[in-house]
């Protein structure tokens, strides 16, 4: 996951998953719904960034959960550390 400062005035989500490790559509399908339903969860509480999560390998469904929410609220913190 990387996140980069913008201009706009709400953070904006970029997912990348491709085949190598995520063979069929509906799986890369649902990892992308998996992310985005996460990001939109802490989408209020974050500053105007731009995140890319790029996925590179097989996870399941719990384990992308927590990962995305746990960075998320890294980036949240981070975020309100340097505001200060």
């Amino acid at each position: 996951m990387r996140c980069l400062e913008n201009d706009q005035l709400a953070p904006r989500l970029g997912v990348i998953v491709p085949k190598k490790g995520n063979r069929t559509a509906v799986r890369r399908n649902r990892i992308k719904r998996v992310i985005r339903d996460q990001f939109r969860l802490a989408q209020t509480e974050l500053q105007p960034l731009d995140i890319i999560v790029h996925v590179t390998a097989p996870v399941t469904d719990g384990e992308l959960r927590n990962t995305v929410a746990q960075c998320l609220i890294d980036m949240m913190r981070q975020t309100k550390k340097e505001k200060r």
